[in-house]
């Protein structure tokens, strides 16, 4: 550890030249009787006990620390202020409110203690800045859609996001970004050529993930808007059944691995969902629950990327991801009972899958029971059936890819709502036969053979 402080501002050694070890430097502390014994016992004829000269060793003799009424905290050495500052740093919200209703305070926090710290001195923003600048967030705001009889040819979403890359360089922090939000402002209207905009997104991931290489990229935005910037496909005929304003998808992946992506017409550069080794993906599609009060509603398909209807495929995009993903998780309160099914069609298209987390219910803070406007005229009773044949269909498709692929553990975020812990157990033991075993709070591990 190197240790450079100037106690005397006439008298600053350089402690990095004299080669004395690091442990004898006791920096902010009090410069008590054992340190001026040690000095005084130091054999003046045997420089081996210190390894340095006369002339250094008796410097040090000379040289009184500051009194320590008058110490700062600014005057600790660098390393131990770097972990005063990490005790400071809190779980980005963007991870705790990923499961919650998307809004537009996914990246807010209450706790500011690491950003007050780095205002109170040019020394204390140095050392915050690795920290601040951890996890970013960028605001996009799309008008580049080409309506029928209006065009509109301006793109602040390619402007903003090369501003967003420009600052970053510009200030020496490309480096420290390990994780990367992007809201995306625009509401699409009109009849849509869809394919704009995943143009315009193609050259934003062009342009700026050769440079940036976060752990996790999170998306959020309405689900039109969230599509095409993973150029993924989404039908928009009965979103007006559902109200899902807001859509957040999450991609993460392991910096550590060394990955070539295979060629394809999706593997271009530019493709989000192909150019990184993307092993996790988080999707959050709100709520279905406005969807009941309409006529026949299961006939209704969700503005969602995962929907197979009306052209009964998977987006060609998404199925990119099937050569590297391993864990999936997808939250929607009360979906169908079918598009929970689209889910877990997508789900047996990983080979590699080993992980899948579910959220079919609102959280119990959740607004949704809060709030009777959100459930007037909502048969209840229909949401809750629609959740219990879908986690039958969940709980069904674990076995299968258990049995027939690489999933080792299912979770259900829901165990701890109602009686929906005593219901997924009694059907995981129906389907399962003992090869699942429950590890508690709503997690399930497969046995292995032998075991």
């Amino acid at each position: 550890m190197e240790v450079l402080m100037a106690h005397d501002p006439t008298h600053t050694p350089d402690y990095k030249h004299h080669g004395i070890p690091a442990g004898l430097l006791r920096a902010e502390m009090e410069y008590s009787e054992y340190d001026r014994t040690f000095w005084d016992n130091v054999d003046d004829n045997n420089p081996e006990d210190i390894g340095v000269s006369d002339r250094d060793r008796l410097s040090h003799k000379d040289w009184t620390p500051r009194s320590p009424s008058t110490l700062r905290l600014e005057d600790l050495p660098n390393e131990l202020l770097g972990h005063i500052i990490s005790l400071l740093d809190t779980e980005a919200p963007s991870i705790r409110k990923l499961t919650e209703e998307p809004s537009l305070d996914l990246t807010v926090s209450e706790t500011r203690h690491l950003k007050n710290i780095s205002l109170t001195s040019r020394h204390f923003r140095q050392l915050s800045i690795p920290r601040l600048f951890r996890c970013c967030r960028v605001k996009t705001v799309c008008y580049r859609f080409y309506a029928v009889n209006a065009p509109v040819s301006v793109s602040f979403f390619v402007d903003e996001m090369h501003s967003c890359l420009g600052f970053l360089r510009s200030n020496g922090l490309l480096g420290y970004v390990q994780s990367l939000v992007v809201y995306i402002d625009g509401t699409p209207s009109g009849t849509l050529r869809g394919w704009s905009m995943s143009r315009e997104t193609q050259r934003v991931w062009q342009h700026i993930l050769p440079h940036i290489n976060p752990q996790s990229l999170t998306i959020i935005g309405a689900p039109f808007c969230v599509a095409r910037s993973i150029s993924c496909d989404l039908s928009t005929q009965d979103a007006w059944a559902f109200d899902m304003p807001l859509h957040i998808v999450r991609l993460e992946q392991d910096p550590t691995i060394t990955w070539t992506p295979a060629p394809g017409p999706d593997t271009a550069p530019g493709h989000l969902l192909s150019a990184k080794p993307w092993t996790h993906l988080s999707l959050n599609e709100g709520s279905s629950l406005a969807a009941y009060r309409s006529y026949e509603y299961y006939l209704k398909t969700p503005p969602s990327i995962l929907s197979t209807r009306p052209h009964n495929h998977i987006s060609s995009s998404l199925l990119a991801l099937s050569t590297t993903l391993k864990s999936l998780h997808f939250t929607c309160s009360f979906p169908f009972y079918s598009h929970t099914d689209d889910m877990l069609k997508y789900a047996r298209l990983l080979p590699l899958l080993e992980r899948l987390s579910v959220q079919l219910i609102p959280s119990l803070d959740s607004s949704v029971f809060a709030d009777p406007e959100r459930t007037a005229r909502v048969n209840l009773e229909d949401c809750w059936l629609e959740v219990d044949t879908g986690y039958s269909l969940v709980v069904h498709a674990v076995v299968e890819m258990g049995r027939k692929g690489c999933l080792r553990v299912f979770e259900s975020r829901d165990w701890d709502v109602a009686d929906m812990g005593v219901s997924l157990e009694a059907k995981v033991s129906e389907m399962a036969g003992g090869r699942w075993r429950g590890w508690g709070e709503g997690v399930w591990r497969r046995q292995e053979e032998g075991r």
